[in-house]
Formats: structure tokens, sequence, C-alpha cells
């Protein structure tokens, strides 16, 4: 089968997007599928091994000519769609992408969308007006040429009907990639010289205060002594300077540490470095960060938003928390007997176990089967 994955227009180098296309489009043309992926934008310079998933997995990159405008496509784009585009599958991803819906207009072919969580109905909720007026005019009549639609939850399918979208929803989550072998657990504790017996917090992902709730963690960790914050992620339109200087004004500074990105191995070792990683973003699709996380038997911390979407808490891998009782569960869970550690180390890993990209390629392989022409 001939497959084409449409990365959307100017996404962020460290998006989970990225992580997702590229671990399934692998998959897919690691069981023998032709794949190609087509970027609406630049092949990011910044993120070499990102480039190397897609091509020592045999996925072919391509990229349009970009236009200066998120709402346009170039002419050269344009002949390249009409006249280069051929697949048994477009795989769009993303939603509000002008440059996805003006591809999805330009060709016959059957499409298939991911939203990626954006539709779930805490993301709905911010700029409502403004996304409210385009799902009228661009997003609705889009999805009219949409096939079927892959949700990452019951909840984002239930999000996506709220929508508008009446055709076919197939629940698929992300895909996870095998833990590195021969990781150093303690590289990380070592690297920023944090004590044997501090207790250590991973926050991994966009550098997004409010949605994030960053600036709650931030105050958590701060006020509970016996631990210790590490942020692994990439600024999101200068929220990584205003975090700086939060985290700045806050007693026990000296004890949150943001160290920009990480990649391969000193991702790795962040993972199987940490205590504890905490997700409580007001909405979520499904992190790759915390599916990462937890395949390292790292236990997690999540907001009911994130429950809601992968059941944590629910299966003995963590605990749920909101701005209020972050600090007092760090507390508690501080004084845990290893014993109780080890059990949630257990269940965290038994979260992800079947969710190999092997596995959840061939559920989308089933979904494409049964809409291509």
């Amino acid at each position: 089968m001939k497959i084409v994955h449409i990365v959307p227009y100017k996404l962020d180098a460290y998006s989970g997007v990225y992580s997702a296309i590229s671990g399934l489009a692998g998959a897919l043309a690691r069981a023998g599928h032709d794949v190609e992926a087509w970027n609406l934008s630049p092949w990011p310079d910044g993120r070499p091994e990102l480039a190397a998933e897609f091509d020592n997995a045999g996925v072919v990159r391509r990229e349009l000519p970009e236009s200066s405008r998120p709402w346009s496509l170039t002419s050269a784009a344009r002949r390249m769609i009409d006249h280069e585009l051929a697949a048994d599958i477009v795989h769009l991803h993303s939603v509000f992408s002008p440059q996805n819906n003006l591809l999805a207009r330009r060709t016959e072919l059957p499409l298939v969308l991911s939203p990626h969580g954006v539709l779930l109905p805490g993301s709905m909720g911010k700029s409502t007006l403004r996304k409210q007026a385009y799902r009228r005019l661009v997003e609705i009549p889009a999805l009219r040429r949409i096939a079927a639609v892959c949700a990452l939850s019951e909840a984002e399918a239930a999000g996506v009907r709220d929508f508008g979208y009446s055709g076919r929803i197939k629940v698929v989550p992300n895909g996870v990639p095998e833990p590195e072998a021969g990781v150093d657990s303690g590289a990380l504790r070592r690297g920023l010289e944090i004590a044997p017996e501090a207790r250590i917090g991973l926050y991994v992902g966009r550098i997004q205060i409010d949605h994030k709730r960053l600036d709650v963690i931030a105050r958590a960790v701060s006020a509970t002594p016996g631990w210790q914050l590490v942020v692994v992620g990439s600024d999101y339109r200068g929220d990584g300077a205003r975090l700086e200087a939060l985290v700045g004004a806050l007693p026990g500074a000296d004890r949150i540490h943001l160290v920009g990105p990480k990649q391969g191995m000193e991702l790795a070792e962040a993972y199987a470095g940490a205590d504890l990683f905490l997700l409580l973003s007001h909405s979520e699709g499904m992190s790759m960060a915390l599916l990462e996380a937890l395949s390292y038997g790292l236990p997690a911390v999540v907001s009911p938003e994130v429950e809601e979407t992968l059941s944590v808490a629910g299966r003995g891998g963590g605990w749920t928390a909101d701005g209020s009782s972050l600090a007092d569960l760090l507390g508690d869970v501080a004084t845990l007997p290893e014993e109780a550690w080890g059990e949630r180390r257990v269940a965290a890993q038994s979260i992800v176990s079947d969710f190999t990209w092997e596995a959840v390629a061939a559920e989308y392989l089933s979904l494409y089967e049964s809409v291509a022409v």
C-alpha cells in the first residue's frame, strides 16, 4: 500500500506530533509498505536525529515549496500536489491547519485525519470565538472530504463528534518506541549534582506555562524541599524566558533545573534517572513523553484531564493531582517505601506494554484498507 503522511505547516521541531508521525510511518515502512512524509514547510535543521528516524526506516521525506503565509500554497506546491501526490491513502495530521485544508481540496485521494488531541474539550476552550468561526467557515467543509478520523482516545472521539464530524472514527493510541538499552540511570543526577537522597520530578515537553501548568509544578516543588525538578523542553512563544523568571523568584530556585530539549540517550537518561514524571496539562491528546516515561518504568503524576485520556492512576502507575494538591502529594509520596515505588514502576510499564508501534501500525493499516479506493 502507498501511504503519504502530511506534516503540518511549521510544526514545532520538538512537537510530539513529529514523534507520532515518525513512529507510525516508520512501522508501516518496516512492514513493507511504500511510505512518504510530505512536509508543508522545511524539515527542521536542529533535529538531525528526526530526519534519521524517517530515513533509516525507509520513509521517503519530501518537502513542498514553502509559502510565506499559512493561508496559501505556492504555485510550485500546487503543481507538486496536482502531479506528484499519488497514494492509496493520504494521512493528514492536526487540525486548524489552513494548508492541510488547501491540500485536501486539491486531491481526490482518500483522506484520513489525526487531530492529535486538538479537538479535546479542554483544548477547544482556548480562543473559542476564533476557533468556532474557523470551524464553521473552513474546518467543517474540509471535514466532508475526510474518509475517517483517527482519535487517540474515547475522550477525543467524543470531541471530534462534538466538533461536527459525522463520519467514521477509529480510536487508536499512540505507540511508544522500545526503551534505549544500556542507559546510565545515574547520569542525570551526576550531571546536575543532585544529592542521592533527593527525589527528582521530571517534566518533558514544550515550555508552555499556562496549558501545561508549569507554574503550578514549579511552585509545588519549591514548597517541598525533598524534591528537585528537571524541566526538559523547548521554548514555546517566549514562555521559556517567562518560566526562567518565575523560577528565579521562587524559594529553592536552585532545586529547579531548566535544561532545554534533549533527545536520544540524553533523554533516555532523564527518564531512567528521575523518580516521578509530572504532566498536569489542561488537555492532552496522548503525550508521547508520558508514554516514553511509563515505558522506562517511571511512575507519573497527571492531571485529571490527562487521566481521562490515559488511565495512569487508575492502573496503578501513578497518581492524579490538581494545582492545589500537588505539593501535598509530593510530600506524601517522597516517604513511600521502596517496595511501593517498585510496584508503581511495574504498573507504569504494564500500561504501555501493548503500545508498540508495530501493533499500532496494524490498527491504522486496517483502517486504511477499509477506506482506500
